[in-house]
């Protein structure tokens, strides 16, 4: 080589280990600096999968289900639908607390998805007992999971954002009566947790179930849609509910618009 062709090697190389640098400082600090987001529940229904759709590229899910998403960057596999099985044992809990602080030691916002069930029961027929078990099992306990894992591991004002219905505190749900009692055990859940005096953290229940029932398959994923950006437009932070509300989703002219309830 000559010493021009030299000259012009090494400025490339430069370039070159300047380029390393740039890229592994801009993945180091983007790795720093992701916010966390913590998703119990079923993650496979149309709105789980919409949330993670808008948290994927600027957030890191974590998720604690029955079956593996994967989309999301952790997994910890819970059988919350078996019915027949016992408490979550303190050794489950500790064996998740572990797993869940080597993926990140803070969390800034923790959502409950609710496992999607449409049981019609009768207070008079004996299988009673073994449905109310399915709700405690799937809805009921992964809500107080979401909830005791918030206490610990939920940053200062963050979000902690439960499925319910607030119906079943005012209406009757005499064909879904194992359904209403799992549904008013996390609405008081939220109005305990909602008076900040437990933890520094913003906890609301968005009631979704309405739209469930919606049969134009088209419409409920319109509305499904924007109420998954309702609920990242939350997670970070801004227009946010006050602690402890519940929000009802209304739709005028196909536009969804939250009202506080």
């Amino acid at each position: 080589m000559n010493k021009r062709e030299v000259k012009l090697f090494d400025i490339a190389k430069r370039f070159r280990n300047l380029k390393y640098k740039l890229t592994n400082f801009y993945e180091y600090q983007l790795k720093v600096n992701y916010k966390h987001i913590l998703i119990v529940g079923d993650t496979h229904t149309f709105l789980g999968q919409e949330v993670i759709n808008r948290f994927k590229e600027t957030w890191q899910i974590a998720n604690i289900d029955s079956k593996i998403n994967d989309q999301c960057n952790f997994n910890f596999q819970m059988q919350f639908n078996e019915a027949n099985r016992p408490p979550l044992s303190k050794e489950q809990v500790e064996q998740l607390e572990e797993k869940l602080q080597a993926f990140s030691k803070h969390y800034e916002c923790i959502l409950f998805l609710p496992q999607q069930y449409n049981i019609k029961n009768d207070i008079k027929n004996e299988s009673i007992f073994q449905e109310y078990e399915q709700e405690r099992a799937s809805n009921v306990e992964p809500a107080i999971l979401a909830s005791y894992l918030a206490t610990k591991y939920l940053t200062n004002n963050g979000s902690l954002i439960f499925l319910g219905d607030y119906q079943s505190f005012s209406n009757p749900s005499q064909e879904q009566i194992t359904y209403g009692l799992a549904q008013n055990q996390i609405n008081l859940l939220n109005l305990n947790l909602g008076d900040r005096e437990l933890i520094s953290v913003d906890s609301f229940t968005l009631n979704l179930l309405q739209n469930e029932k919606q049969e134009d398959q088209e419409q409920y994923e319109k509305e499904t849609q924007q109420i998954a950006n309702y609920i990242k437009k939350w997670a970070d932070g801004l227009s946010r509910p006050i602690s402890g509300t519940f929000v009802k989703f209304n739709n005028k002219n196909g536009i969804i618009y939250p009202e506080l309830l």
